[in-house]
């Protein structure tokens, strides 16, 4: 048997002979951009470990005839999604068997969490379930591979990360981050350091006690996503979320976009000059008008609104850590409370390359 590796994760089983053209047209739901066979993300072996490779593969397959769950039999009953759940389960098997000890229980919570979370999200999505339910395990499969959502990758491997403390009087925290390891470059240190400010900052007071009546459970969440990744460009995402006793939980977005060509961390001055910069606030301030307007007709605002302050969108989309970069847009994302309060907004600015290429300064590294 042969095998193709990707990152040492994600294995396509191949029978011999095998030749590259044939390997590559294997390669596993949810890689989705061409593959160089001479990438260090990819490498073709001789498979001596077979029976112990397909005892993995076996172990986290969904036994279908014992489906009870709703979710289950979707999944069951679709080729795509029953696809997409054996290749996530492969992937969750192979990171755990490369963890040290004492991060293999984070990763079980973490990925029990995640569960409940796709059940949650795809539920009401009664018609199209099993769609959601192959989408949501694509997007975990290339988290738990430490894949970008989109992007050819990077030739250093990118390993995701877990944090699971506390519970009862203390703060519940949840983090999943990433990390190059190793970290090779100034760009893969420079993404490493700026990814450990936002873990650090969740884990801040996690061993701290609180006098909690029951009925309250007080957590921080952080979850990061590689929105986009390629040689010369990084770009994270971080969704972070808090309740500490205040009258509503906090939300903020946030996140890294690292030149790894030069080992920076970009700036806006690094993607547009002032007056492309004009045009950008300009056309989001009427994209966020029509968000906001949904948002409140959609949520039943007795007097919905549509007004959206020119300073306020110069301020917030005039931050790069408010960008992330994917394969065919960029998203400017704003916190809960823009736009009018918490909640009036809940916005994003998303911006298809076709209207900012041509804006972009030459030297910015857009995907």
């Amino acid at each position: 048997m042969k095998l193709i590796v990707i990152r040492g994760l994600t294995v396509v089983y191949l029978a011999s002979p095998a030749t590259w053209a044939e390997a590559l047209e294997r390669v596993p739901i949810g890689w989705t951009h061409p593959i160089d066979k001479n990438s260090a993300q990819i490498q073709l072996v001789e498979d001596s470990l077979g029976d112990r490779i397909g005892s993995v593969r076996s172990e986290y397959a969904l036994d279908c005839g014992k489906a009870k769950s709703s979710t289950e039999r979707a999944i069951c009953s679709d080729p795509a999604a029953l696809a997409a759940d054996g290749a996530l389960g492969r992937a969750f098997a192979l990171l755990r068997d490369r963890l040290p000890e004492k991060e293999k229980g984070d990763l079980k919570r973490s990925q029990i969490a995640w569960i409940h979370d796709r059940d949650e999200n795809c539920g009401a999505e009664t018609d199209l379930l099993a769609g959601c339910l192959a989408k949501q395990s694509i997007e975990r499969q290339k988290f738990l591979e430490g894949r970008p959502q989109a992007g050819p990758g990077t030739p250093t491997p990118i390993e995701p990360r877990f944090f699971f403390r506390g519970g009862g009087k203390k703060i519940k925290t949840s983090v999943e981050a990433f990390k190059f390891n190793p970290a090779r470059g100034p760009g893969e240190k420079k993404f490493n350091a700026e990814m450990e400010k936002f873990v650090q900052r969740a884990l801040r007071g996690m061993d701290d006690e609180y006098d909690l009546d029951g009925s309250s459970t007080y957590f921080v969440d952080l979850k990061a996503s590689l929105a986009y990744a390629s040689p010369q460009l990084i770009s994270a995402h971080l969704n972070y979320e808090s309740f500490e006793g205040q009258p509503h939980p906090y939300r903020e977005y946030n996140n890294i976009n690292v030149d790894l060509k030069t080992g920076r961390s970009l700036s806006f001055d690094d993607l547009l000059d002032k007056e492309n910069a004009e045009k950008i606030f300009s056309y989001c301030k009427t994209f966020l008008k029509n968000e906001k307007a949904e948002h409140q007709k959609s949520e039943g605002f007795s007097e919905p609104s549509d007004e959206v302050n020119m300073s306020e969108v110069v301020e917030k989309t005039g931050r790069i850590d408010n960008w992330s970069f994917g394969a065919e847009l960029a998203t400017v994302s704003y916190d809960d409370d823009a736009f009018g309060g918490y909640a009036e907004c809940m916005c994003s600015c998303e911006i298809p390359y076709t209207i900012l290429r041509p804006l972009v300064k030459a030297s910015f590294p857009l995907p």
